[in-house]
């Protein structure tokens, strides 16, 4: 089991480490749209004021990286970056659970699933309503830190 999606921002969220923390594993096996499907579900848990939190890239292709220029923006990861954003600023988990059929380059930027369902994830409990604000938004060669959180 993999534990740095969580580990990496929760250490500096709450150095204290004193809260208790469960994460949940990725079945990949799943298609796209379940997994936004159960983050539908696990909304009713904001409701008791649990913090829900999906941590991944929306852009992640290591093997098309330019390791010789890393601050060269790729156009297709660009345009994936551009085309994922549009579609959580719409709140469309459906068209995002698309993934692969959403264009060229969003097949390019998603080689790996499990760097981009937490966002299906995010979408799915992030509920319709609320504030939705984008940061750490850059995109490095063939990686998107873009980052979103739903108040």
């Amino acid at each position: 089991m993999e534990y740095h999606g969580t580990w990496c921002f929760l250490r500096w969220m709450f150095p204290n480490a004193n809260i208790p923390v469960i994460q949940i594993s990725i079945d990949i096996s799943k298609p796209f749209f379940r997994h936004y499907e159960l983050g539908l579900e696990l909304a009713k848990f904001r409701e008791q004021g649990v913090l829900l939190v999906g941590s991944g890239n929306l852009v992640h292709n290591l093997r098309l990286y330019n390791w010789r220029n890393p601050s060269e923006r790729l156009d297709w990861a660009v345009e994936a970056d551009a085309k994922f954003r549009e579609l959580i600023v719409k709140r469309d988990g459906a068209q995002l659970s698309k993934a692969h059929g959403i264009s060229h380059a969003a097949e390019l930027a998603i080689n790996s699933a499990e760097h981009y369902i937490p966002a299906l994830y995010s979408l799915g409990f992030g509920g319709k309503d609320e504030k939705l604000e984008f940061f750490n938004d850059r995109v490095d060669s063939a990686i998107s830190m873009t980052s979103f959180w739903i108040e």
